[in-house]
């Protein structure tokens, strides 16, 4: 299935689930949480409008999503699938960043986010609450992080072993040409080397003999006109 299309469905789902999920969230916690209101849907809109552009712009993505739902939750909107997206945005960002990029942009995100779930009263149980608050984002965005690292190193490990597997294999076949070729030229080299001595020596008999006997003649011819 082509990358556009899987893309196109993965959020057409998340649509569909963030919307019903959401309905239905805030209709078994009610009242006490407030009602869904534009205001509400808006946010909602913004977090799903980050997962279609996560891909570009994963650090900037992320900080936004975790802003409208840190609003979404500080306004006092009903706990639900919206974090679905927070999830995803957190994935994305560490599958395609490095490590150190993604860890800051991760530990920004998640500030917002557990401040946005304390209540100022009553103010002993704050301390309860914010460590709440902590493990819940970091089940929102500290998992799904880890396994968008997790995937990002498994990946780079295997396109290493693919590319160390690919000059390894250039590497013997580079040795093998050289090889042919060098005992190509060396037994070139022998074969031209025996047919120059075979036509020097040819060449030379051939040339100077016939010369020898001509001196020879003239030579007789001379001695026989001097009688």
């Amino acid at each position: 299935m082509p990358a556009r299309i899987r893309e196109g469905l993965l959020i057409a789902v998340l649509v569909v689930v963030t919307i019903g999920g959401t309905i239905g969230a805030a209709q078994r916690q009610m009242p006490q949480r407030h009602a869904l209101d534009p205001w509400a849907w808006l946010l909602v809109a913004a977090t799903l409008a980050a997962v279609v552009l996560r891909r570009r712009w994963p650090v900037g993505t992320l900080a936004g999503g975790a802003a409208a739902v840190s609003v979404f939750l500080a306004a006092g909107y009903p706990y639900g699938p919206i974090v679905i997206s927070l999830c995803m945005l957190a994935y994305s960002l560490a599958r395609h960043s490095p490590a150190r990029r993604a860890s800051i942009g991760i530990s920004f995100a998640a500030v917002p986010l557990v401040l946005a779930q304390l209540r100022p009263e009553p103010a002993a149980e704050l301390g309860v609450d914010a460590l709440v608050a902590t493990a819940v984002v970091l089940v929102w965005v500290g998992v799904p992080a880890w396994l968008g690292g997790t995937v990002r190193l498994y990946r780079a490990h295997a396109a290493d072993v693919a590319a160390r597997a690919l000059a390894d294999e250039r590497l013997r076949l580079s040795r093998e040409v050289h090889d042919v070729v060098a005992h190509s030229l060396s037994r070139a080299a022998a074969g031209s080397a025996v047919m120059l001595a075979v036509l020097t020596t040819t060449t030379t008999v051939s040339i100077f003999k016939p010369w020898g006997r001509i001196r020879r003649r003239a030579a007789h011819y001379e001695r026989l006109n001097q009688a």
